[in-house]
């Protein structure tokens, strides 16, 4: 292999292999070119085939130099004859006789122009000969050729000069060019260039090249030469494929949607400097094959000041509520949920983590649905408990393929699913893209080369339920002021979210034919309390949405295997004997399997209702009586509110089976061995069972007091260790300890 610079040569045998270094081209997906990279030596050289070049220009280029091009091995002996008599007549080199077989050779290993080197051009013109079609070759020269500058190749110089494609030169722009070939330094004087091409399109016409009549209306027109630049659309979707290792790059971009979706995107946020927001990212890609049409990594690539040139579709943020729905839909796939179960949107502390809605506000008891349309923090929280924080992550890392979460694993916690990890636009998008397509997940295609291996990961009822419940517009992040936005526009579902401290907003968005997702924010991490997916992310992905060429109207799930029955209305659950109110849920054939509901149970009581008994000890006279099995932290939650509820009445204190058997009271909060940073007043959480009628709390060795299982108890911790005993009337205790730092 002998390295040349431009160009590198392999010999296999007598015939050289040539491979010029081009510059990398991106395309769309009509072919049409995006953006343009200078090749490695630091020339514009955009290769071009032999049939898309004009052929004025291919005529005048043979012509020129080299009449009998079809007709010779290389080197036309005729001309080698002639120049050698030329040259003794003249006493000095006036002719060279190169055939451009020879100026390919000359092009490809550049040397001093001596009498030996000319023997060696005519040997490698022989191997290229050799190898090489006439087609080839000319191919190759036209790719080849020098045009001012750092211009290279016939397609180079026809964008640069002309800004058309070497296809669309008139006779005169080819004169010229043929020209400029010749003598690159001419393109500094263009009235010069101007003149030598129209004599020589006139001895071409002199030579009947060209019809008389044409080329003398070449000659009358008045040539205009510019000085264009190469095409660099769509900046950070080029940057991000440059690796590639291709040198055209056929891509699915829309061209004509991407430069709407820059020009949106940087008119929006024009409006959103005087609240602190300076960059927002947009990425549409089709549901069908996972095609990337549109990439907005910035508002402005060249806007330095505000980084642009960092790409937010790339970029790892705070998801914040954007993953709820795959919780939902991962619960729902499991069998384990279906839209009417009931969720509870109670005070909730789990490991010493305790969740709060976005409002600060506590709904109670709430069906799926509803948590999931109004985007509430508690019942998710509880619901990835209930479901498995690791079998989440494992999904969101293996099935969704979350990187940074896959790397985080170990270290992740149930705020995950409130935006307490890592994710970007592009991956956040390839998900939803899965609610779109019935369940099916397939990567992102940015070329033409990229896989579309595909993967079942949801029924398609589930998709069918969670989009659904993103449609609704009994939602917060729906308006009345989006009204107009999503006019003519087809079915549309999305999901808005707020990471913590208001420094990323996320809009996603899906049709029936394509996903859409926005972020908004400050690539330099800054937060602004305006800064929130409801008002200021959707609006940008309407516009964009409104952009699109949307065929399909409405979405088609296969719903063959969805079955309406009747559940209970308090539970959501299969409904008992005890189930006196009744609703219409739906639920998935082969997929769901939701218990009976346990919301009511029978209990034995004493006659006068003060006690409850076991078969153990069950008298001689009772009566059986119907209570409600909320759970403790709901019970807690409707105490709180003032709601008397009737609660079981305590257990027969003489029966030693059933209390041998039970707890009795465990405290909740604080959570034991914990350490706090904050010293204010605590107030404390205690489970209880029905036989507690009143509790003893001792905080550090003092006494409290006594109180009963509805009153609350505040401490205020000391500083450093503390310890908390609760004792109830029949003599049982929990004890913990947890510890203040206040520096």
């Amino acid at each position: 292999m002998v390295s040349l610079g431009l160009v590198t040569v392999v010999v296999v045998g007598l015939a050289p292999k040539i491979s010029p270094g081009y510059s990398k081209e991106i395309l769309a997906e009509n072919g049409e070119v995006v953006y343009v990279f200078l090749a490695d030596d630091d020339q514009w050289r955009l290769k071009v085939k032999e049939e898309d070049v004009s052929d004025y220009y291919k005529k005048l280029i043979l012509f020129k130099e080299d009449k009998y091009f079809y007709y010779h091995f290389g080197i036309n002996p005729l001309a080698v004859v002639r120049a050698i008599g030329q040259n003794i007549y003249s006493g000095k080199v006036v002719s060279g006789a190169s055939t451009i077989t020879m100026q390919l050779a000359r092009l490809l290993e550049p040397k001093e122009r001596t009498v030996g080197n000319k023997l060696i051009e005519m040997f490698r013109a022989l191997q290229l000969e050799a190898r090489y079609s006439k087609k080839e070759i000319l191919e190759f020269y036209l790719n080849l050729l020098p045009y001012g500058k750092n211009i290279v190749g016939v397609r180079s110089a026809a964008w640069k000069y002309f800004h058309k494609t070497p296809d669309k030169l008139n006779l005169l722009e080819a004169a010229v060019l043929t020209q400029l070939s010749d003598n690159p330094q001419l393109i500094y004087y263009p009235e010069k260039l101007e003149r030598r091409a129209k004599k020589f399109l006139k001895k071409a016409g002199e030579h009947s090249i060209f019809p008389e009549d044409v080329v003398k209306y070449a000659i009358k027109n008045k040539l205009h030469i510019g000085n264009y630049s190469f095409p660099k659309n769509a900046p950070h979707f080029a940057f991000f494929l440059r690796n590639k290792n291709l040198q055209q790059i056929e891509t699915y971009l829309d061209l004509n949607l991407q430069k709407q979706a820059e020009k949106i995107a940087k008119d929006y946020v024009r409006n959103l400097y005087a609240y602190g927001i300076t960059n927002v990212a947009v990425l549409v890609v089709r549901n069908s094959d996972g095609a990337v049409v549109s990439y907005v990594g910035s508002a402005d690539f060249y806007n330095e000041e505000n980084q642009g040139q960092v790409n937010g579709v790339e970029a790892f943020r705070s998801p914040g509520s954007t993953l709820k729905p795959f919780l939902y839909a991962v619960a729902m796939n499991k069998g384990n949920l279906t839209p009417k179960k009931v969720l509870y949107d109670v005070p909730t502390t789990i490991r010493g983590y305790s969740p709060q809605n976005y409002d600060g506000e506590f709904s109670g008891a709430v069906f799926a649905y509803y948590a999931l349309a109004k985007s509430l923090n508690v019942p998710a929280v509880r619901l990835l408990k209930q479901t498995g924080l690791s079998e989440f992550l494992q999904f969101l890392s293996d099935k969704l393929r979350m990187s940074k979460v896959r790397e985080r694993y170990n270290s992740l916690g149930l705020s995950v699913i409130l935006g307490g990890c890592e994710v970007s636009l592009r991956e956040l998008v390839s998900a939803y893209k899965i609610f779109a397509n019935g369940g099916t997940f397939s990567p992102l295609k940015y070329t033409k080369k990229d896989s579309s291996k595909k993967m079942k990961v949801f029924n398609q009822g589930v998709c069918y339920w969670i989009t659904e419940i993103l449609s609704s517009n009994d939602r917060p992040d729906f308006s009345t002021k989006y009204l107009n936005l999503t006019a003519n526009l087809p079915e549309v579902a999305w999901k808005t979210g707020t990471s913590y401290g208001y420094k990323d907003a996320w809009a996603i968005g899906y049709t029936p034919e394509y996903t859409i997702g926005v972020w908004a924010g400050n690539f330099n991490g800054k937060s602004s309390p305006v800064l929130n997916g409801t008002a200021i992310a959707v609006p940008l992905m309407f516009k964009v949405m409104k952009q699109l060429k949307h065929r399909k109207r409405n979405f088609t799930f296969d719903k063959r295997n969805i079955i309406s029955r009747k559940v209970c209305s308090e539970s959501g659950l299969l409904p008992t004997k005890l189930c006196e109110n009744l609703m219409i849920d739906e639920y998935i054939k082969g997929i769901t399997k939701l218990p009976q509901c346990n919301l009511k149970k029978t209990y034995f009581v004493s006659l006068d209702g003060s006690v409850s008994y076991c078969k153990q000890c069950l008298p001689t006279n009772y009566v059986e009586k119907v209570y409600y099995n909320y759970p403790k932290d709901y019970l807690l939650y409707l105490y709180n509110k003032g709601e008397k509820v009737e609660t079981v009445p305590p257990h027969n204190p003489a029966c030693q089976y059933y209390y041998s058997k039970k707890e009795g009271i465990k405290i909740i909060f604080p959570v034991n061995s914990y350490i706090y940073y904050s010293r204010k007043k605590m107030k404390l959480k205690i489970s209880y069972d029905n036989s507690v009628n009143s509790v003893w709390v001792i905080h550090n060795d003092r006494l409290k007091g006594s109180f009963s299982p509805t009153e609350a108890i505040e401490i205020l911790p000391e500083p450093g260790r503390n310890v908390v005993e609760c004792i109830d009337n029949l003599g049982r205790n929990d004890k913990i300890e947890f510890f203040i730092k206040t520096n």
